[in-house]
């Protein structure tokens, strides 16, 4: 069961809140009617099946769905997800979205923490009822346009590329699933059915990151989804990510997005302090 909500509609882009709680399981009904579209994960993890190939979608992989092909989607996990899908008028999708990605030729975004901070600011805003629609607008193409230059995921244009593909994809969502967890190489190894070094080498080349970049920028992303949803507590996020302690998610956060998770946390709220100040300020005096 999935709820579809919008969040916003212009004559330039659509943009819409999906929240899905289907359990772990296969394929669903095909669909592919639905126009070109890209889509980033707030939390949880999908599968987007256009064809025969596979394509996991998590927070650090946004996907594009190219109105060509048919697909279905399955959930590799429990816990269901929540995803953004950012759509734009027909006349401008090459533009925005590129000629790889309209061509099916670039179906995988990275999303670096930087671009995943930026998808929640922009939900935040969009969820107030009184936004401007070009500073809406503007916001959006701007996250679509930070995806894009994120360098390409290889292709997965062989039989054997897209096997291994696969084991990448399972040593991903174990990762994913297991933030909280120290694993090493050697269990993530052995449940995909790779070698240690086998896997290193294979994951760098599917996802063009190491497997503890790709770990870090996933965990950070989990803290800035709990920081967006009002958590205050920096010690108990730190660790239920999978942080070793509060600083080693300060060091984290400073590397992907160059200030501390407190940073991240209260810049909403001097915004919204600054707003109602000024709402304060222009509301005329009562008589």
């Amino acid at each position: 069961m999935a709820h579809d909500g919008p969040l916003l509609a212009t004559d330039t882009v659509t943009v819409r809140d999906i929240r899905c709680c289907a359990p772990r399981g296969g394929c669903g009904a095909e669909r592919g009617d639905e126009g070109a579209h890209i889509a980033l994960v707030r939390r949880g993890v999908f599968a987007y099946h256009p064809g025969s190939r596979r394509y996991q979608a998590d927070p650090g992989t946004a996907l594009f769905h190219c109105p060509r092909h048919g697909y279905r989607i399955s959930h590799p996990a429990d816990g269901g997800d929540r995803c953004t899908t950012i759509a734009c008028a027909p006349g401008i999708e090459e533009e925005v979205f590129g000629r790889h990605a309209l061509e099916g030729r670039r179906v995988e975004f990275a999303v670096a923490p930087r671009a995943q901070w930026a998808h929640l600011r922009l939900c935040r805003e969009l969820a107030q009822p009184a936004r401007d629609r070009i500073d809406a607008e503007e916001r959006t193409l701007e996250l679509i346009a930070l995806l894009r230059t994120s360098p390409p995921v290889p292709l997965r244009g062989t039989a054997a590329g897209r096997r291994l593909a696969r084991q990448v994809d399972d040593a991903r969502l174990l990762l994913g699933t297991s933030l909280e967890c120290n694993l090493d190489i050697g269990v993530v190894a052995r449940s995909v059915g790779l070698s240690p070094f086998h896997l290193m080498r294979s994951f760098r080349a599917c996802t063009g990151q190491t497997m503890r970049g790709y770990r870090r920028r996933l965990r950070v992303a989990a803290v800035l989804d709990r920081l967006d949803e009002g958590d205050d507590d920096l010690t108990r996020i730190a660790l239920d990510a999978g942080f070793a302690s509060h600083s080693h998610m300060d060091a984290a956060f400073s590397r992907e997005l160059g200030l501390a998770p407190a940073a991240a946390r209260d810049r909403p709220r001097a915004s919204r302090s600054a707003t109602r100040t000024f709402l304060q300020a222009t509301r005329p005096p009562s008589r």
